[in-house]
């Protein structure tokens, strides 16, 4: 997958913008004041971060060679994730999806059956803690 494509894929996410972060040479999509994606080259190569739980990025990590924390942003609930890895395309679609629900504040990692498909196995479902005040 290339950053154009991806990029598009988040454009078309409802209440989502898309700004320039000059000084990184990234592109950020945030969805009202919240980022959930941020693409740029890493390394020499295509990128996207996505926001997640830190348990959530800990299980992306550890399942994927090409998935490592955030690259300039909070390692613990960022991921960077390289576009000419090993994540099928499908699977990014579905972590672009989830980091977009995550900043919507729907309050859980949930993808259609209320689980993360992931190959032969099903990842948990990592859900936002919320605070009672």
């Amino acid at each position: 997958m290339d950053q154009s494509t991806l990029l598009s894929y988040c454009m078309t996410k409802p209440g989502v913008v898309q700004s320039g972060r000059q000084e990184w040479q990234a592109n950020q999509v945030k969805v009202g004041e919240v980022m959930f994606a941020m693409t740029d080259t890493v390394d020499g190569r295509p990128a996207v971060s996505l926001k997640s739980s830190a348990e959530m990025a800990e299980v992306l990590r550890s399942a994927f060679a090409t998935a490592i924390p955030g690259e300039r942003l909070n390692g613990a609930h960022w991921s960077t994730l390289f576009l000419d890895g090993d994540i099928p395309d499908s699977q990014l679609y579905q972590l672009v999806d989830a980091s977009w629900q995550w900043a919507m504040g729907n309050g859980q990692w949930a993808m259609g059956n209320g689980q993360w498909a992931m190959g032969n196995g099903r990842w948990p479902v990592c859900r936002k803690r919320r605070v009672r005040r």
